[in-house]
């Protein structure tokens, strides 16, 4: 993204000097309704004849 790398860690060290990190704890809700979702019609395996 930036082309020096010095530069996005100075970048980055500004950004993140006063901010509050946060470690969140437990399962993704994001991943849980991946898991639990039904497969679509493009994902579904269809049976094919070979003739």
């Amino acid at each position: 993204m930036f082309g020096d790398r010095i530069i996005a860690i100075a970048i980055l060290d500004r950004l993140l000097h006063h901010a509050v990190t946060l470690n969140i704890r437990g399962n993704s809700y994001r991943l849980k309704e991946k898991l639990n979702a039904q497969p679509s019609p493009h994902w579904a395996v269809r049976e094919v004849k070979v003739i």
